[in-house]
């Protein structure tokens, strides 16, 4: 289960679901996109990834790296709701 990382949130970035690499990290955005999104904040925007509130809506990455079920995206969306 991924919560996050980004404890001085000011701006916030919400990805679909974590892949191979957040999986083995245990973390949201480490992978080749997370490289590029992290470049975009601190480049583009001239902020930190620690001032960014950064985590995927489907908690649990999906069997296979398919698309999460509609059952699945209900249980993200209450997840998303009460945190």
């Amino acid at each position: 289960m991924f919560l996050g990382r980004g404890t001085e949130s000011r701006s916030v970035f919400v990805g679909e679901g974590p892949g191979a690499d957040e999986d083995e990290q245990g973390l949201p955005f480490v992978g080749r996109a997370g490289k590029k999104l992290t470049e975009i904040i601190e480049k583009g925007m001239l902020s930190t990834a620690k001032k960014t509130l950064i985590f995927e809506y489907c908690q649990m990455s999906p069997p296979g790296n398919r698309d999460p079920e509609k059952e699945e995206i209900a249980a993200a969306t209450l997840f998303l709701y009460s945190n």
